[in-house]
């Protein structure tokens, strides 16, 4: 029974997912490379992302935001890098192994190679990958995901 309605879960996002690709896509190509000019005193980003990935090894889940970023960290070791308002995703950690990313950051700015795109459909956290692959995660902390998504938009 769980299985038929995580396929059916699967299917519904799946369609969704197709009638918004060609947009979706053009809007990865000409933001792939998001970059941002850090304020005085502002946090790094690569300490932040070193600091989520610490909590993922360490089995403890974290949900941080820094301005349009949110990372979070899960007890099962994962760790994930997003940016809600353009629905881009970078993983960080599997299982507590950090995974290869690209961040560039000077003293005033940083720059991310986002590899990916993220939604959040019911219970379920799905990713799909510039290769188009598509992978979906249960078990994440989405409410608290969403809360702290629906806060970093209502500072603005």
């Amino acid at each position: 029974m769980a299985m038929a309605r995580d396929k059916r879960e699967r299917e519904k996002w799946a369609k969704r997912r197709a009638a918004g690709r060609e947009a979706a896509e053009q809007r990865r190509a000409e933001a792939a490379t998001q970059q941002r000019v850090l304020g005085p005193g502002e946090m790094s980003a690569l300490k932040e992302v070193e600091y989520i990935i610490r909590r993922a090894r360490a089995g403890e889940g974290r949900v941080v935001t820094i301005r349009e970023l949110l990372l979070f960290s899960t007890p099962s070791g994962d760790a994930w890098l997003l940016d809600p308002d353009d629905d881009f995703a970078m993983c960080l950690a599997r299982e507590g192994q950090e995974q290869p990313y690209k961040i560039m950051e000077t003293a005033t700015q940083f720059a991310i190679d986002w590899p990916a795109a993220f939604s959040l459909e019911g219970d379920c956290f799905l990713v799909q990958e510039r290769t188009g692959k598509t992978t979906t995660i249960m078990g994440y902390p989405l409410d608290e995901i969403r809360a702290a998504i629906a806060r970093m938009r209502k500072t603005r």
